[in-house]
């Protein structure tokens, strides 16, 4: 008995093809289909039109190829063709480990169908968890940037006796700001007794 190899089913999917044309992106594409031995199952390529759920139109229609197994594996010119977002690759990357879908990436010469490649897996989800609990944290450390009033940089000792004397001379509080060349908020701390 002799053992053949099935062929593999493949999706070929160009998008947001990162800047390369994609007639070019289409033709290496089916050129290593070829060479594999790969059935193209369909090409799908996106002019930038979008589904309900805000994905694209044309991966729309090849995630559904993928979900009811007719799919298994997607080939890009790039991971940048997959999504907008690091956040988004990633995600997508995971569902296709999810459906048992292997992926080939063309610019990076990248098969997950060979258990060298498989770490792509591996990697995606690592970051992915690093991604979900990085955003939350970055965005709260943003608001807390925006929300902090900038320091003053604490005075001199000759820049209080100055002030001390600027303040005793009866000048409002704006005009030894003024003439102090100093930030009005820190002259009011001063005079209210507080370290500006």
């Amino acid at each position: 008995m002799e053992d053949h190899e099935i062929s593999r089913q493949v999706a070929i999917y160009c998008g947001n093809a990162a800047g390369r044309d994609k007639d070019a992106a289409l033709r290496s594409l089916r050129s290593i289909a070829g060479s594999e031995s790969w059935t193209i199952a369909g090409v799908f390529v996106d002019e930038g039109g979008r589904s309900e759920q805000g994905v694209p139109s044309a991966w729309h229609r090849l995630r559904s190829l993928v979900e009811t197994g007719k799919v298994d594996m997607v080939a890009v010119p790039s991971l940048a063709a997959m999504g907008r977002s690091v956040s988004d690759v990633l995600g997508e990357i995971l569902w296709l480990r999810k459906h048992r879908c292997d992926l080939y990436v063309d610019d990076a010469g990248l098969n997950t169908a060979s258990p060298v490649d498989q770490v792509l897996f591996t990697v995606a989800a690592a970051l992915k968890a690093v991604d979900d609990t990085a955003v939350p944290a970055a965005k709260k450390s943003a608001t807390r940037r925006q929300n902090a009033r900038p320091r003053q940089p604490a005075l001199t000792p000759y820049q209080e006796s100055v002030l001390r004397a600027a303040i005793s001379s009866g000048l409002s509080l704006a005009e030894v700001a003024r003439s102090l060349k100093l930030p009005p908020a820190t002259v009011r701390a001063f005079a209210k007794g507080r370290k500006p």
